[in-house]
């Protein structure tokens, strides 16, 4: 009687667990479904060609009001060749007033051009719908067979025009670029636009234009010498677009910082970069390490060690966008690390 009553409740117990794994599922599957519908419902037009974009024209410098710009830092894209364009509406400024977050124009656009082995294989474009700084819309193209127009699109794409490319998710979008009232455009900065230059649109150049409406003067600047400074803008770029303040990646447990700010950018020993990743914890260690960054100790260091790593985002850093380890980055990093 004991053993059938055992039974019964466990095949209960069954039956309930697989129903709540069912919710849960469907739950999870809506929540996706919603996730992809609003970006691709968003403002932002359904083909790249509405938007007033022309990769070849804005190769050849004849867009109106468009600029490309390179940052001084740019993140890795496993060795994809990129191009960026900003488009401001005629007679407007950037908002420069705070150093940490400018605030565009309402009808700005921003337009990252991707070729892979010189074969072009999509387009990203920021849009910006409002006044406020994160009032960004975010949009996806895919270029069509016959490279006559691009489509927007609503889910990710592998090995784009025959290459090893892959297009993100749209929605994906927001681990990087954040979303909400975190939203923002990376790579045009006050930390890494480049001051001056000849090509591209530096700091002075935008100056000089009248594209800038506080005085630049005491523009902020990456602390330290030039290999520290490459090494601070490198994890500003690739790793501080999501541990930054106010991210849901940054909480009390884990409150690694790597993104450049005002406030911390004095000494580089006030950096982020120094004062939550050096001789600090992780929240969950792994990997045979402890610690984020061990001084003079690269191979037992966290950050280096995952961002060795390509393992479907597992432990993999960054997470997302990439299948290939940045060498370069690596190595900068390490020598970063040998010589604190």
């Amino acid at each position: 009687m004991n053993a059938r009553r055992s039974g019964g409740a466990l095949r209960r117990l069954a039956k309930y667990l697989g129903a709540f794994v069912i919710v849960c599922a469907v739950g999870f599957a809506l929540w996706q479904a919603q996730r992809v519908l609003r970006f691709y419902l968003g403002p932002s037009e359904t083909t790249l060609s509405q938007t007033g974009f022309d990769w070849r024209a804005a190769e050849a410098g004849t867009m109106e009001n468009t600029f490309r710009f390179e940052p001084s830092y740019p993140f890795w894209s496993d060795g994809a060749a990129k191009y960026r364009y900003v488009q401001f509406p005629a007679g407007t400024k950037i908002d420069n007033s705070n150093p940490d977050r400018w605030n565009f124009p309402k009808g700005t656009r921003i337009w990252k051009v991707f070729k892979r082995d010189g074969v072009y294989v999509e387009t990203r474009m920021l849009y910006k719908t409002g006044l406020e700084p994160w009032d960004w819309d975010m949009a996806v193209y895919a270029p069509r067979a016959d490279q006559t127009d691009s489509d927007k699109l609503a889910l990710s794409r592998k090995n784009v025009g025959a290459t090893e490319h892959d297009i993100p998710a749209p929605s994906d979008c927001v681990t990087c670029h954040g979303d909400r009232e975190t939203r923002r455009p990376l790579g045009l900065t006050a930390f890494q636009s480049p001051r001056t230059g000849e090509a591209g649109l530096s700091i002075a150049r935008m100056k000089e234009l009248g594209l800038l409406m506080a005085p630049t003067d005491h523009a902020p600047e990456i602390p330290g010498n030039e290999s520290i400074r490459s090494v601070l803008g490198y994890l500003d770029t690739n790793c501080g677009s999501c541990h930054h303040e106010g991210s849901t990646y940054v909480t009390n447990k884990v409150p690694l910082r790597l993104n450049l700010t005002t406030a911390t950018a004095g000494r580089v020993e006030t950096t982020n970069a120094y004062t939550t990743a050096v001789n600090r914890k992780p929240y969950l260690d792994g990997l045979g390490t402890d610690h984020y960054v061990i001084p003079g100790k690269p191979d037992q260091s966290f950050i280096y060690r995952r961002m060795k790593l390509r393992d479907n985002g597992i432990w993999q850093m960054p997470p997302i966008a990439t299948e290939r380890v940045d060498d370069v980055g690596v190595e900068l990093v390490r020598q970063w690390i040998l010589g604190l």
